[in-house]
């Protein structure tokens, strides 16, 4: 985890050492048969990146879901990168097939945040929520009733596919059967979300799109856009200095890894 505002590439372990750490978990999955590899719980989208890399060195032969997790109702991750922004950081990732949220919240507290996942993203869409917020002793309380009306509530337009809803809804509730079986009577009778989305993929948009806390296009939209004016050695003072000292090689290292 980043520590330090001034300099998020300041981590205590190097991006390699966690990509290597991600390729033997991935590795032993693999050599275990799974048919899928879900990355979770993303906070911060640099480790994302490490695993993503650690998935394309491996060659991996098997489809791949992502999904970050919010700090609050905000909808920004930990790091105060929003979703949107987290979306285009990862969109490279090869066999990217669903990408969501996972279980900050209840479901009716994430239910603003799948629709605004729905506004950017095409693909399907992964969304498993708690039981509701947890209580003074740690429980989770929603009945099955009260989390497949709130599911339920989704309109078309932001509709989950149920097959992947049910498969994420078991990792999250376990062994919750009336639980499961609520919210799969619930969308049953629902036509699933319509794909086919503008891509956000820099690589599959005929427009830049790039992000740090916040996602960024680069489009007809906007006549003039000034990219490293920070990076200006003549400019900058700063900037000097990190050449000087050798720090900036550091920095490079870095953003040539993600």
């Amino acid at each position: 985890m980043g520590g330090d505002a001034d300099n998020p590439a300041a981590r205590r372990f190097s991006f390699n050492e966690i990509k290597d750490s991600y390729k033997i978990q991935i590795d032993g999955l693999l050599k275990g048969g799974v048919d899928l590899i879900l990355l979770e719980t993303w906070f911060d989208a640099l480790n994302a990146k490490a695993a993503i890399k650690a998935f394309e060195e491996l060659g991996v032969p098997v489809p791949m879901m992502i999904s970050a997790t919010v700090s609050d109702r905000s909808g920004r991750m930990l790091t105060g990168q929003t979703l949107e922004a987290f979306a285009i950081s990862v969109s490279h990732a090869p066999g990217l097939v669903a990408l969501g949220i996972n279980c900050a919240l209840g479901a009716e507290q994430m239910l603003p945040l799948v629709r605004e996942i729905d506004r950017f993203s095409p693909l399907p869409l992964l969304f498993f929520p708690n039981a509701g917020m947890p209580d003074e002793m740690g429980r989770y309380n929603d009945s099955p009733e009260e989390m497949a009306a709130c599911i339920g509530r989704m309109d078309d337009a932001v509709l989950i596919e149920p097959e992947l809803l049910l498969v994420i809804v078991l990792l999250v509730l376990l062994h919750r059967a009336l639980h499961i079986r609520a919210i799969a009577d619930a969308v049953r009778s629902k036509k699933a979300r319509t794909a086919g989305k503008e891509q956000f993929s820099s690589t599959s948009r005929p427009h830049l799109c790039v992000s740090g806390l916040e996602a960024v296009r680069i489009d007809s939209s906007r006549n003039f856009t000034n990219i490293g004016e920070r990076s200006n050695v003549a400019g900058s003072r700063k900037f000097a200095r990190l050449i000087a000292s050798g720090a900036y090689n550091e920095a490079l290292e870095v953003a040539a890894a993600q």
